[in-house]
Protein backbone atom coordinates (compact mmCIF):
# COMPACT_ATOMS: atom_id res chain seq x y z
CA UNK A 1 0.00 0.00 0.00
CA UNK A 2 1.39 3.53 -0.83
CA UNK A 3 0.75 6.53 -0.14
CA UNK A 4 1.20 9.95 -2.43
CA UNK A 5 1.84 13.15 -1.46
CA UNK A 6 2.38 16.62 -3.41
CA UNK A 7 5.54 18.22 -1.66
CA UNK A 8 9.12 18.08 -2.36
CA UNK A 9 12.37 19.90 -1.08
CA UNK A 10 11.90 22.50 -3.67
CA UNK A 11 8.14 23.12 -2.83
CA UNK A 12 9.01 23.52 0.74
CA UNK A 13 11.77 26.39 -0.43
CA UNK A 14 9.51 27.82 -2.01
CA UNK A 15 7.12 27.86 0.78
CA UNK A 16 9.38 29.55 2.81
CA UNK A 17 10.29 32.20 0.47
CA UNK A 18 6.87 33.06 0.20
CA UNK A 19 6.31 32.84 4.43
CA UNK A 20 9.06 35.36 4.79
CA UNK A 21 7.68 37.70 1.96
CA UNK A 22 4.39 37.38 3.42
CA UNK A 23 5.73 38.01 7.10
CA UNK A 24 7.81 41.35 5.65
CA UNK A 25 4.78 42.63 3.53
CA UNK A 26 2.36 41.89 6.58
CA UNK A 27 4.52 44.10 8.47
CA UNK A 28 4.74 47.22 6.16
CA UNK A 29 1.15 47.13 5.65
CA UNK A 30 0.67 47.24 9.19
CA UNK A 31 3.03 50.10 9.35
CA UNK A 32 1.02 52.03 6.25
CA UNK A 33 -2.31 51.34 8.51
CA UNK A 34 -0.89 52.90 11.12
CA UNK A 35 0.68 56.07 9.71
CA UNK A 36 -2.34 56.62 7.35
CA UNK A 37 -4.87 56.26 10.60
CA UNK A 38 -2.83 58.76 12.48
CA UNK A 39 -2.07 61.25 9.90
CA UNK A 40 -4.74 63.33 11.82
CA UNK A 41 -3.33 63.19 15.33
CA UNK A 42 -0.14 64.30 13.74
CA UNK A 43 -1.62 67.84 12.61
CA UNK A 44 -3.07 67.66 15.60
CA UNK A 45 -0.86 70.49 17.27
CA UNK A 46 -1.49 72.98 19.99
CA UNK A 47 -2.27 76.83 18.46
CA UNK A 48 -0.98 79.89 19.70
CA UNK A 49 -1.62 81.72 17.10
CA UNK A 50 -4.95 83.01 18.50
CA UNK A 51 -4.13 86.47 18.66
CA UNK A 52 -6.06 89.22 18.28
CA UNK A 53 -5.65 92.63 16.84
CA UNK A 54 -8.14 95.44 16.13
CA UNK A 55 -8.30 99.27 15.35
CA UNK A 56 -11.21 101.77 15.85
CA UNK A 57 -11.23 105.59 14.88
CA UNK A 58 -14.08 107.54 15.28
CA UNK A 59 -14.76 111.58 15.43
CA UNK A 60 -15.70 113.53 18.41
CA UNK A 61 -17.41 116.85 19.32
CA UNK A 62 -15.12 119.43 21.13
CA UNK A 63 -16.57 120.73 24.43
CA UNK A 64 -16.80 124.69 24.92
CA UNK A 65 -20.03 126.26 24.20
CA UNK A 66 -18.18 128.64 21.46
CA UNK A 67 -16.98 125.39 19.55
CA UNK A 68 -20.73 124.16 20.04
CA UNK A 69 -22.45 127.34 17.74
CA UNK A 70 -19.49 127.22 15.54
CA UNK A 71 -19.65 123.68 14.63
CA UNK A 72 -23.80 124.44 14.94
CA UNK A 73 -23.28 126.75 11.29
CA UNK A 74 -20.06 125.07 9.87
CA UNK A 75 -20.70 121.28 9.99
CA UNK A 76 -16.78 121.51 10.99
CA UNK A 77 -16.19 118.32 12.55
CA UNK A 78 -12.15 118.49 13.74
CA UNK A 79 -12.24 115.98 16.64
CA UNK A 80 -10.81 112.73 15.84
CA UNK A 81 -9.73 109.34 18.26
CA UNK A 82 -7.90 106.42 17.10
CA UNK A 83 -6.94 103.25 19.18
CA UNK A 84 -5.48 99.61 18.58
CA UNK A 85 -5.96 96.49 20.37
CA UNK A 86 -4.24 93.69 20.96
CA UNK A 87 -4.43 90.20 22.76
CA UNK A 88 -1.82 87.74 23.11
CA UNK A 89 -2.44 84.46 25.17
CA UNK A 90 -0.26 82.97 27.36
CA UNK A 91 -1.23 79.41 27.19
CA UNK A 92 -3.27 77.29 25.12
CA UNK A 93 -4.10 74.00 28.14
CA UNK A 94 -7.20 72.75 25.86
CA UNK A 95 -5.50 72.17 22.83
CA UNK A 96 -2.06 70.99 24.41
CA UNK A 97 -3.99 68.15 26.49
CA UNK A 98 -5.70 67.27 23.38
CA UNK A 99 -1.96 67.01 20.97
CA UNK A 100 -0.68 64.70 24.11
CA UNK A 101 -3.59 62.70 24.14
CA UNK A 102 -3.94 61.72 20.44
CA UNK A 103 0.29 61.61 20.83
CA UNK A 104 -0.23 58.63 23.19
CA UNK A 105 -3.11 57.04 21.30
CA UNK A 106 -1.01 57.21 18.21
CA UNK A 107 2.21 55.45 20.00
CA UNK A 108 -0.64 52.77 21.62
CA UNK A 109 -1.75 52.16 18.18
CA UNK A 110 1.86 51.38 16.83
CA UNK A 111 2.78 49.75 19.80
CA UNK A 112 -0.48 46.93 18.85
CA UNK A 113 0.28 46.98 15.19
CA UNK A 114 3.83 45.59 15.83
CA UNK A 115 2.78 43.18 18.52
CA UNK A 116 -0.26 41.83 16.26
CA UNK A 117 2.84 41.24 13.06
CA UNK A 118 4.98 39.80 15.58
CA UNK A 119 2.42 37.41 16.36
CA UNK A 120 1.59 36.81 12.93
CA UNK A 121 5.47 36.45 11.40
CA UNK A 122 5.63 34.14 14.79
CA UNK A 123 2.38 31.90 13.25
CA UNK A 124 3.74 31.98 9.42
CA UNK A 125 7.06 30.39 10.86
CA UNK A 126 6.22 28.24 13.10
CA UNK A 127 3.67 26.89 10.48
CA UNK A 128 6.41 26.23 7.89
CA UNK A 129 8.94 24.72 10.24
CA UNK A 130 6.05 22.25 10.88
CA UNK A 131 5.72 21.45 7.66
CA UNK A 132 9.34 20.61 7.09
CA UNK A 133 8.91 18.50 9.65
CA UNK A 134 6.45 16.47 8.35
CA UNK A 135 7.91 16.24 5.26
CA UNK A 136 10.66 14.76 6.89
CA UNK A 137 8.44 11.73 8.98
CA UNK A 138 6.68 10.78 5.81
CA UNK A 139 10.76 10.36 4.23
CA UNK A 140 11.54 8.61 7.59
CA UNK A 141 7.95 6.33 7.44
CA UNK A 142 8.44 5.71 3.57
CA UNK A 143 12.28 4.26 4.31
CA UNK A 144 10.53 2.30 7.20
CA UNK A 145 7.68 1.05 5.56
CA UNK A 146 9.74 0.18 2.52
CA UNK A 147 12.48 -2.25 4.73
CA UNK A 148 9.52 -3.65 6.88
CA UNK A 149 8.15 -4.85 3.57
CA UNK A 150 11.61 -6.40 2.58
CA UNK A 151 11.72 -8.01 5.52
CA UNK A 152 8.50 -9.88 5.61
CA UNK A 153 9.09 -10.92 1.68
CA UNK A 154 12.11 -12.30 2.82
CA UNK A 155 10.48 -13.92 5.93
CA UNK A 156 7.41 -15.68 3.77
CA UNK A 157 10.46 -16.75 1.30
CA UNK A 158 12.52 -18.84 4.05
CA UNK A 159 8.74 -19.82 4.72
CA UNK A 160 8.30 -21.40 1.78
CA UNK A 161 11.58 -23.20 1.64
CA UNK A 162 10.65 -24.48 4.97
CA UNK A 163 13.12 -22.37 7.36
CA UNK A 164 10.56 -20.02 9.18
CA UNK A 165 7.51 -20.72 10.81
CA UNK A 166 4.23 -19.18 9.89
CA UNK A 167 4.81 -17.04 13.20
CA UNK A 168 7.36 -14.88 12.16
CA UNK A 169 5.88 -14.45 8.87
CA UNK A 170 2.71 -12.90 10.59
CA UNK A 171 4.68 -10.58 12.83
CA UNK A 172 6.24 -9.55 10.12
CA UNK A 173 3.00 -9.11 8.24
CA UNK A 174 1.61 -6.74 11.42
CA UNK A 175 4.97 -4.58 10.94
CA UNK A 176 3.86 -3.86 7.72
CA UNK A 177 0.64 -2.84 8.59
CA UNK A 178 2.02 -0.59 11.36
CA UNK A 179 4.33 1.01 9.80
CA UNK A 180 2.00 1.44 6.94
CA UNK A 181 -0.61 3.12 9.39
CA UNK A 182 2.26 5.31 10.55
CA UNK A 183 2.62 6.58 7.17
CA UNK A 184 -0.70 7.08 6.76
CA UNK A 185 -0.68 9.13 9.48
CA UNK A 186 2.66 10.98 8.58
CA UNK A 187 0.69 12.46 5.71
CA UNK A 188 -2.26 13.46 8.01
CA UNK A 189 0.28 15.32 10.31
CA UNK A 190 1.38 16.83 6.82
CA UNK A 191 -1.84 17.66 5.49
CA UNK A 192 -3.08 19.19 8.97
CA UNK A 193 0.23 21.35 8.64
CA UNK A 194 -0.03 22.84 5.08
CA UNK A 195 -3.82 23.88 6.48
CA UNK A 196 -2.28 25.79 9.62
CA UNK A 197 -0.11 27.22 7.03
CA UNK A 198 -2.90 28.61 4.75
CA UNK A 199 -4.76 30.02 7.62
CA UNK A 200 -1.38 31.55 9.38
CA UNK A 201 -1.19 33.25 5.89
CA UNK A 202 -4.40 34.28 5.12
CA UNK A 203 -4.61 32.31 2.15
CA UNK A 204 -7.59 29.75 3.58
CA UNK A 205 -10.43 31.50 1.86
CA UNK A 206 -8.51 32.06 -1.53
CA UNK A 207 -7.30 28.58 -1.75
CA UNK A 208 -10.92 27.42 -0.86
CA UNK A 209 -11.94 30.04 -4.27
CA UNK A 210 -13.93 31.87 -1.75
CA UNK A 211 -14.29 35.73 -2.22
CA UNK A 212 -15.90 37.69 0.67
CA UNK A 213 -16.84 41.00 -1.46
CA UNK A 214 -18.53 38.54 -4.43
CA UNK A 215 -20.47 36.67 -1.94
CA UNK A 216 -21.41 39.88 0.22
CA UNK A 217 -22.45 41.71 -3.21
CA UNK A 218 -23.83 38.25 -4.04
CA UNK A 219 -25.92 38.11 -0.83
CA UNK A 220 -27.51 42.30 -1.14
CA UNK A 221 -28.54 41.61 -3.98
CA UNK A 222 -30.54 38.17 -3.51
CA UNK A 223 -31.87 40.90 -0.56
Amino acid sequence: MRFKYRHSRRRSRLLWRIGRRYVRRCSICKTRMSTSSTLATRDCRPSMSSNVIGAAATTVIPGGLSNAFGQLFSYNYTGYSLGFSFVLPLSNKASEADHERALNEQRLSKSKLEVTAQQIALEVRTALTQVEMNRARIETAKTTKDLAQQKMEAEQTKFSLGTSTLRFVLEEQRNVAQAESNELQTVVNFTKGLVDLDKAMGLTLSKNNIEIDKTLRSGTTAK
